[in-house]
């Protein structure tokens, strides 16, 4: 049963990027006259998925998200895939590599298979409510007054609201997050083999060195794995990795001229589509856009169909997110309250920073509802020992390895050809991550929300520093050698009391490091690109040998099994759920009132019970939601804390 499961889970996600790839090379071919190639063929896949978001954003303004839009979504791609079949058989034609497909499809399945794990915590929060809402009715104004977090305004849950219309109806959690992995780890693998097999470029080795979180993506997470969740964030880190690699790409100046303009197109859609799905990614892709807008002008100038069209349509979802922020809340970037609108069904302001400080006070280990329990920087002691214990890998790791590789850019390269990608792209791609881990840091410093920014910064500068062939490398690694590595071991090992029995592990990551460093500075310095693809893998396993190591040192064989393969018999959502209690507003609106809700859960539930609640137009949900609470003390149905913090991070509840 659970190969079975494992293979429709497989079969569902090679329909959907057929539907995508057809859609996008139907729209790439009018934007930009996209070529045959299997790596057009890729680009189209992101931009046909950046095509549907738009559609479905525009949908949901007038109609339900339903079986109807699935059906729309179909028959698009198949009429997509007639009209442009043309290019689909010149593309087949040119053949593709049979290693790489085979790579790539070993990794599908096992990623398919931890698809099959639980939900998370999220999921049965709002994220399952936010998707049976927006398939059953069209954008329901004020629906952030029944379910605040529902205000959060991620688009992805209309992606997962067309499908709940299919045989993943109540559990395509299974099927959102692990498909746009699997998609990012096609592009990083072909950069691996692009650089194995000598093609020495920059995109390639940035490609490469990014396959080093990718794993971590299937099976890790602070509260366990989140590829079988709904979390925005895996989605977020498996598209920024693309992003960053195709502006590289982009930037590149041994990159043909005729696939500039389809990579500028899918680079402005990708970067329009992160921030719909999560409205705290606007820092890395408006900056990104905001430069490949500039180049294009510069290149083809501002009234080429390219720039023109594919910046109306960022502009149109990045609008449409706005709006939907309107409708739903009041706020167009609820939780913030900046910009609020005059509306009957606005959230009070109360509940949106009631809210905002609930997301900042959680990255920050300290969860509350108190906007005043926020303020102060007494908390980074505890958060930098919690994060050093649960996210070494993610943080640590990729900060130490940039530290080491500094040393390497102040040191004058001498005789070296010009590099193809120019440093007002490094700088940018540089400056993106910056930007994002500083606004980061102040909202919510989770390192689940950012760990990508890290890994890129720190490809960033081993790329940089790997072309500049100098006379002195081993110098200048020895130099950030001394520096580093003794000034991690004592962070990590003593500066924040890492426990006795963690001290080896952190202690062998550090050593790893080092010894990773000065290998791979070796091979790229001296040309030998397929060992640097070997020590690129190596990085990438290095997690999940970390963890299989820790699982043999404490006699948990079983835990090895698991994360090569899940034995699942039945979907967790195929069971029967319990009846939930209803209570009634003083409109006399009859609530559920749920702390783990389902798909399938009666509508309207919420696990934050206001009696104030009221339907603008009573009997009818479809019309909004309203707060009609006076006091001066609202009460939302948070209490004034909620959550306390112990035992170096594990979660206590308090209600």
């Amino acid at each position: 049963m659970s190969l079975l499961l494992t293979l429709a889970v497989f079969l569902t996600w090679v329909i959907l990027a057929c539907g995508f790839c057809a859609i996008g090379v139907l729209g790439l071919r009018r934007l930009t006259g996209l070529e045959p190639g299997w790596r057009n063929a890729y680009l189209a896949v992101w931009a046909g998925f950046a095509l549907l978001m738009a559609g479905l954003l525009v949908w949901h303004f007038f109609l339900p998200v339903n079986h109807l839009a699935l059906g729309v979504f179909l028959l698009s791609a198949a009429a997509a895939g007639l009209l442009e079949w043309r290019w689909f058989a010149a593309t087949w034609r040119e053949g593709v590599s049979v290693k790489l497909v085979l790579a790539v499809g070993v990794f599908a399945l096992w990623t398919a298979n931890h698809a099959l794990a639980p939900g998370g915590v999220d999921d049965y929060n709002y994220e399952f409510q936010a998707i049976r809402w927006f398939h059953d009715y069209a954008i329901v104004p004020g629906l952030a007054n029944l379910h605040g977090r529902i205000g959060f305004n991620n688009s992805h849950h209309l992606f997962a609201a067309m499908l709940s219309s299919g045989p993943w109806s109540g559990s395509v959690n299974h099927v959102f997050n692990g498909l746009f992995v699997v998609l990012a780890f096609a592009l990083l693998a072909a950069a691996l083999r692009d650089l194995a097999l000598g093609r020495y470029r920059p995109p390639a080795l940035l490609g490469a060195l990014l396959i080093a979180p990718c794993a971590g993506l299937v099976l890790f997470g602070f509260f366990g794995p989140m590829i079988s969740t709904l979390k925005a964030d895996i989605f977020l880190c498996a598209a920024t990795a693309v992003l960053a690699v195709l502006f590289i790409e982009f930037a590149d100046q041994s990159t043909p001229p005729k696939r500039q303009l389809p990579l500028g197109a899918t680079i402005l859609l990708l970067a329009a589509v992160l921030f719909s799905v999560k409205i705290s990614a606007v820092v890395f892709s408006g900056v990104l856009a905001t430069a490949v807008v500039i180049r294009l002008i510069a290149t083809v100038g501002w009234r080429h169909r390219t720039p023109v069209s594919a910046t109306l349509i960022a502009a149109l979802i990045a609008g449409s997110v706005l709006l939907r922020g309107v409708i739903l809340s009041g706020y167009p970037l609820y939780p913030s309250t900046v910009l609020p609108i005059d509306v009957d069904w606005r959230v009070p302001a109360g509940q949106a920073n009631a809210e905002r400080a609930f997301i900042t006070s959680w990255g920050q280990l300290r969860p509350t509802y108190v906007p005043a329990d926020v303020n102060g920087w007494e908390w980074i002691p505890v958060w930098v020992r919690s994060t050093i214990r649960t996210d070494r890998f993610n943080m640590v790791l990729p900060l130490m390895l940039a530290s080491l590789c500094l040393p390497m850019l102040l040191v004058r390269s001498r005789g070296n050809p010009r590099p193809s990608v120019s440093n007002w792209a490094w700088a940018t791609l540089a400056t993106a991550c910056i930007l994002s881990l500083l606004f980061w840091f102040v909202q919510a410093p989770a390192v689940r929300f950012a760990l990508m920014y890290f890994w890129i910064l720190f490809a960033v500068v081993f790329t940089i520093a790997a072309s500049r062939f100098s006379e002195l490398p081993r110098v200048a690694l020895a130099a950030g050698a001394a520096i580093t590595v003794p000034a991690t071991m004592h962070l990590l090992l003593f500066a924040w009391d890492i426990p006795r029995e963690l001290r080896l592990g952190a202690a062998l990551m550090v050593l790893f490091g080092a010894l990773w460093i000065a290998a791979s500075t070796w091979a790229a310095t001296s040309g030998r690109t397929a060992r640097l693809a070997a020590l690129c893998l190596l990085l990438g396993l290095f997690q999940i040998g970390n963890r299989a190591a820790a699982h043999v040192a404490r006699g948990q064989f079983t835990q090895i099994g698991s994360m090569l393969w899940l034995p699942v018999s039945i979907l967790p959502e195929r069971v029967a759920q319990p009846p939930y209690p209803r209570r009634q507003t003083h409109q006399g609106l009859v609530i559920y009132v749920a702390r783990v809700a389902r798909y399938d859960t009666p509508l309207p539930n919420t696990r934050f019970f206001n009696p104030w609640l009221q339907l603008r137009v009573p009997g009818n949900l479809a019309k909004g939601f309203q707060n009609r609470d006076r006091r001066d003390t609202p009460d939302y149905g948070y209490t004034p804390r909620l959550i306390s913090i112990k035992n170096r991070g594990q979660l206590i509840f308090d209600q």
